[in-house]
């Protein structure tokens, strides 16, 4: 899974015959615990991070078994286990914010996909909504962003604006740009910008990757969509959007201004190295960019992530893994290596 962190501490989700997660220490790397959340046949989330606790859902589809869970950090057994949603909907980790949690919930009963808000400390739920018939339809799968008043999450056709308290829907902004037709799996993600805006990724059959778009929240219009198609989890810092795209066979990293959607530069890998494909997510700090890519072969040397800084707008270095990205409020980059599912 994505790596989270928390204070000296980094987490992971771990494959095997029965889902897990592990602890390690930030500076030495070892082992702190490591522990498999049993009975959830069908998988569990990427897991959150958030005052002390690991969240993820988990689902069965044999079981009913509780859809979320909370580990203490520092012992799992500690944690809860809530039934404040049945089943988690696809892989995307909840969203924590303000002592509570959004997730998405999908009820076996009538096939229905929810939106749910839960309580943080006790599982216990604050408010569930289910989602259009055509989020269903399509499997759009999504964290939500959370702020203090709203939830945002992009669905098929729109930007969905909801109370934060009661679920309840406060607008809807529309976007043409939008395959509203499209019946497969969409990840969708969905980012608080810097300008009193929403970032969003639609799904375009006719572009074949998403199309980013940004939202004025204040006039609830849609400002602008990119032309160029991006991959799932781009990052936004002071005003640009950092985002990755493969555009004639080779891995292209774009810094786009966020208040109009224009380029502002580019850096690609030099064609030497080869790199061809892209993986995870784009992580930005103050003065580097991070983001990885591979060649054909996702096992082999020729996998990198690189620090393109943003004065030079050059490469100061790489290393030779491709995976997951997090950095850690001690400054630690992790990459968590595995092969490549979604772009």
């Amino acid at each position: 899974s994505n790596p989270v962190t928390g204070p000296g501490v980094v987490y992971v989700g771990i494959e095997g015959s029965e889902p897990s997660f592990a602890a390690f220490d930030q500076t030495s790397g070892n082992q702190r615990w490591f522990a498999p959340y049993k009975g959830a046949s069908y998988g569990t989330t990427y897991p959150a991070y958030s005052s002390g606790k690991l969240y993820f859902g988990a689902a069965n589809t044999m079981n009913p078994i509780p859809g979320l869970v909370a580990w203490d950090q520092a012992n799992p057994v500690n944690g809860f286990t809530s039934w404040a949603i049945s089943e988690a909907a696809g892989f995307e980790p909840p969203t924590p914010q303000g002592g509570r949690i959004y997730i998405q919930e999908w009820v076996s009963i009538g096939g229905r996909v929810r939106l749910v808000s839960a309580d943080g400390t006790t599982g216990t739920l604050r408010w569930g909504i289910d989602l259009p018939e055509t989020e269903t339809r399509a499997r759009t799968f999504f964290t939500p962003a959370v702020d203090d008043n709203h939830v945002y999450y992009h669905s098929a056709c729109c930007l969905e604006i909801l109370d934060k308290n009661s679920g309840d829907q406060i607008t809807r902004i529309q976007n043409p740009s939008a395959d509203a037709t499209y019946t497969g799996i969409r990840s969708t993600s969905t980012i608080l910008g810097t300008r009193g805006n929403v970032l969003g990724l639609v799904y375009n059959v006719g572009r074949t990757k998403r199309l980013l778009s940004s939202f004025d929240i204040t006039s609830r219009s849609l400002t602008w969509t990119s032309s160029e198609g991006y991959s799932s989890y781009p990052a936004v810092a002071n005003g640009i959007v950092y985002a990755t795209s493969l555009i004639n066979g080779r891995a292209v990293l774009h810094a786009l201004d966020e208040a109009t959607g224009q380029k502002i530069w580019e850096w690609t890998p030099p064609e030497s190295e080869g790199q061809a494909k892209l993986y995870g997510n784009v992580v930005v700090t103050r003065n580097l960019v991070f983001f990885s890519t591979y060649g054909n072969d996702f096992h082999s040397d020729a996998a990198r992530t690189w620090a393109v800084d943003l004065n030079t707008r050059q490469a100061v270095w790489n290393f030779p893994a491709a995976g997951n990205l997090a950095i850690s409020a001690d400054r630690m980059l992790y990459i968590v290596r595995g092969a490549p599912i979604f772009q």
